[in-house]
């Protein structure tokens, strides 16, 4: 049962929040915490048709240019006619045919076809790694919030038994993921086949569209917001206690569902208030993120417009406008994704120490984190 009451679990995340990002500012640590976050997830980015046709076609145009050689040059016609003789005799040879039509059309499609498949092979690969690296990295973000501490290495290494246990876990997960919504798909399109929808000319109004496909898109949301309560479950609690208590992911599983079975309609409301406050925090990012693009845009066409009145214009030298334009944007370009990104490292900070302060407000044997400022050490206090 929580002892704590929500306001002061607010407080006190938005304190440490502080803590951790402002007090006192680094930029070194802003940084590593943005690189721990976004690996982390709490930021959270015709072929060949045949031959037939063709060459009849090919064919025809030949011999209306050899007809219209015939009127303007006539030593050319009995070249062309020769040069026609000899084209015609090696079509009929089989492996002739095959080095000038067959392998010509072959290797592209093998090309094509290797170059596909290599990078399938790539995505793939990288996929994996990156799923990897968000398993880790959970557990990194997580020391972070616990230590006030934007290490990487140590705890990347330290964590490296919950981090693999987590991993094997969404190998499970994200196929089961992919065919479930695949799953969806067919069934999505095998109720617009029988209705009809998807033959030519068929104009469906929007109530027919619904009453079609109402079961799918139902069970389409119902299944995502599932998959995003569940991810909340562990991203927030269940690695929380599998980095507390050193465990693999079903042992902390099992010991979530524990507290949520005893805490049920407690976190059911913790997770609305998460909801809400998803909701107004994205309002304040998207108002942020759009006052910094109209900062971006002003003083960005203000300098660059300077330069080119004094370059281009007064100096005659647009060739070095070019040029120094283009050295100074591709570093203002990088600076300025690095800040649109920057912009929900504190929100993802609030949060992940929300559902820690929450976690340890249910005295289930987690000690609660404390504000650590000035030298002086505050617990969080009670209601």
């Amino acid at each position: 049962m929580r002892t704590i009451k929500l306001s002061v679990l607010i407080a006190k995340s938005v304190e440490r929040t502080k803590l951790i990002l402002f007090r006192p500012f680094s930029l070194k640590k802003w940084l590593c915490l943005l690189l721990i976050a976004s690996l982390s997830g709490a930021l959270g980015i015709a072929g060949n048709g045949g031959g037939g046709g063709s060459r009849r076609c090919e064919k025809k145009a030949e011999a209306a240019q050899v007809q219209a050689s015939q009127t303007i040059n006539p030593e050319k016609q009995i070249l062309d006619s020769y040069g026609q003789m000899y084209t015609e005799s090696t079509e009929q040879d089989p492996g002739i045919c095959f080095f000038r039509n067959g392998f010509s059309n072959i290797f592209p499609g093998m090309l094509l076809i290797g170059t596909g498949l290599a990078l399938a092979a790539l995505f793939v690969t990288l996929f994996f790694v990156f799923i990897w690296l968000g398993a880790r990295f959970r557990f990194v973000w997580f020391e972070s919030m616990i230590k006030n501490d934007a290490s990487i290495k140590d705890p990347f290494h330290e964590y490296k038994k919950e981090g693999n246990s987590l991993f094997k876990f969404f190998l499970i997960l994200i196929p089961a993921v992919i065919f479930l919504f695949a799953g969806l798909g067919i069934w999505f399109y095998l109720q617009g086949l029988a209705a009809g929808i998807f033959s030519a000319g068929a104009e469906p109004g929007p109530g027919l569209f619904l009453s079609v496909f109402i079961g799918p898109i139902l069970t389409g949301l119902f299944f995502l917001l599932l998959l995003a309560v569940f991810s909340v479950c562990v991203d927030h609690f269940v690695v929380t206690i599998m980095a507390m208590d050193r465990c693999g992911f079903i042992e902390g599983w099992k010991k979530f569902f524990l507290i949520l079975k005893n805490n049920l309609k407690d976190i059911s409301l913790f997770f609305l208030s998460l909801f809400g406050l998803g909701i107004v925090t994205n309002i304040i990012q998207l108002i942020i993120v759009l006052a910094l693009i109209l900062a971006v845009i002003l003083s960005g066409g203000a300098f660059f417009g300077l330069l080119y009145l004094l370059l281009a214009v007064a100096l005659k030298a647009k060739t070095v406008f070019a040029v120094v334009a283009i050295v100074l944007a591709i570093p203002a370009l990088f600076c300025f994704v690095l800040l649109m990104i920057s912009v929900g490292l504190p929100f993802a900070v609030f949060f992940r120490n929300l559902t820690l302060y929450y976690l340890t407000s249910l005295k289930y044997g987690y000690a609660p984190l404390a504000l650590e400022e000035n030298g002086i050490v505050e617990e969080m206090g009670e209601a």
